[in-house]
């Protein structure tokens, strides 16, 4: 994290050296994705130079900006707001820190100007502290997140109804095979049911056939000899 604000930082200022080389007043920076701008960052101000940033900003824009003086001789500077028409919105003479809390009328491209001229052979380091919003663009944003919470929210729900449904599908399909297996079972102990009942049975009709074709054939036998062993005549 630490890593990260380094580097977030080093990005800064180097973009604010080249803003000021290059008097580049359509520079805008702003990497945070939300409504406004908010940054804190240094810049090495040269002996003898001036070093200037800029910010658009828009009509009925807050604008607050705070600069602190960190090192270089009796760490003073001259420090101006100006608006994009050239007058001057605010302006800190020979001082070592400051603070302005101003409401945006024009809107435009606003120059932070750091002048350090007074100073021939001293640089200085100054920490800025820069934040810029409108109101009605944060109340929007706040819309906008609750809007996106609630359309979360509404999936969130869709999700645990199709959830819900997918369990009670499953539950379902588990008690009809839980069914499907008792009816197997049960037509399976049909099957050996009747099979044994079948094969008794027909052992069974075997049988009787055998005996009724013995007492009928027992019916037809006669004897040679009466029962005291004479010749029957």
């Amino acid at each position: 994290m630490a890593s990260l604000l380094a580097s977030l930082t080093a990005a800064v200022v180097v973009s604010l050296v080249v803003v000021a080389g290059d008097n580049s007043e359509d520079f805008d920076f702003d990497f945070d994705g939300l409504p406004g701008v908010n940054h804190e960052f240094k810049v090495e101000v040269a002996a003898g130079a001036r070093e200037c940033f800029y910010q658009r900003m828009k009509v009925d824009a807050f604008l607050q900006v705070a600069f602190h003086v960190l090192r270089g001789a009796d760490l003073n500077v001259d420090f101006t707001i100006t608006k994009p028409d050239g007058t001057i919105l605010r302006e800190f003479t020979w001082t070592s820190e400051g603070t302005a809390n101003e409401k945006i009328e024009q809107e435009g491209v606003y120059a932070l100007c750091v002048d350090n001229t007074i100073s021939r052979f001293s640089s200085k380091l100054v920490d800025f502290y820069l934040s810029t919003y409108v109101v009605a663009e944060w109340h929007a944003f706040g819309r906008s997140v609750e809007e996106f919470t609630l359309s979360v929210k509404t999936v969130r729900e869709s999700l645990d109804i199709v959830r819900n449904f997918l369990s009670q599908s499953r539950t379902m399909q588990a008690i009809n095979k839980q069914h499907q297996a008792t009816d197997w079972y049960n037509i399976q102990g049909n099957n050996v049911y009747v099979g044994r009942w079948s094969i008794f049975t027909c052992v069974a009709i075997i049988l009787t056939s055998c005996a009724q074709v013995y007492f009928v054939r027992s019916l037809f036998i006669t004897s040679d000899v009466t029962p005291s062993s004479k010749p029957r005549a």
